[in-house]
């Protein structure tokens, strides 16, 4: 399935499996929307995204 220039809404995206979700689909090229409730921890994500 063809994922480069999708966009993903990733839910629980700061930390397991959400977190490593958002780098994987990262490395694909999709574009995506992150969520999560702890704030400092999902710009950490967002920042190696």
């Amino acid at each position: 399935m063809q994922l480069a220039d999708k966009t993903i809404i990733v839910t629980g995206a700061s930390s397991g499996i959400g977190a490593a979700a958002a780098l994987m689909l990262a490395a694909q090229g999709v574009n995506m929307v992150l969520g999560a409730r702890r704030g400092v921890l999902l710009n950490q994500v967002g920042m190696g995204v």
